[in-house]
């Protein structure tokens, strides 16, 4: 199976770039609750306490990084998708029209949370999504994947 033409089937590639937009804050919200009770969690065991959180303690980042890429890993993996995708429609494929494995979707969720350390690397990437036929940010072009709406052919 292959992926739709964008040339000839540019409606499963329609409105791409701002559903991944909106899907990426959901995501950053769903992260963010599903890191408070992971810091609760390892500060009990590490002994940090609440009050000593605060945006300079790397034991914040990390924790939450961890998290992000656990919750975008598993995701990706097994549903092809984030829940701020599943929202938003839109699905993770390999050029090709095969589901990346879960090796890839680790690979993939690392490099993507490292555009967010690195901004401009972040910006260029969301040029590309708007430029590119197959609506592909940094990430998707060194993968070979692309999102695509929901209704393109499984």
């Amino acid at each position: 199976m292959t992926l739709p033409d964008p040339r000839l089937q540019p409606e499963f590639y329609e409105y791409v770039p701002l559903k991944r937009a909106i899907a990426v804050i959901l995501d950053v919200i769903a992260t963010s609750v599903a890191w408070v009770p992971v810091t609760i969690i390892l500060g009990l065991f590490t002994r940090i306490l609440i009050r000593d959180f605060d945006i300079t303690n790397p034991f914040m980042f990390s924790t939450f990084a961890m998290t992000f890429l656990g919750y975008r890993t598993a995701m990706l993996a097994r549903y092809g998708a984030t829940p701020g995708m599943m929202v938003m429609t839109l699905k993770w494929r390999k050029l090709d029209g095969d589901m990346p494995d879960a090796a890839m979707a680790f690979r993939y969720s690392l490099i993507h949370l490292g555009q967010y350390v690195v901004l401009p690397v972040q910006f260029i990437s969301f040029v590309m999504i708007i430029a590119t036929p197959y609506r592909q940010g940094i990430c998707d072009y060194l993968f070979g994947t692309t999102m695509l709406t929901r209704s393109a052919p499984d």
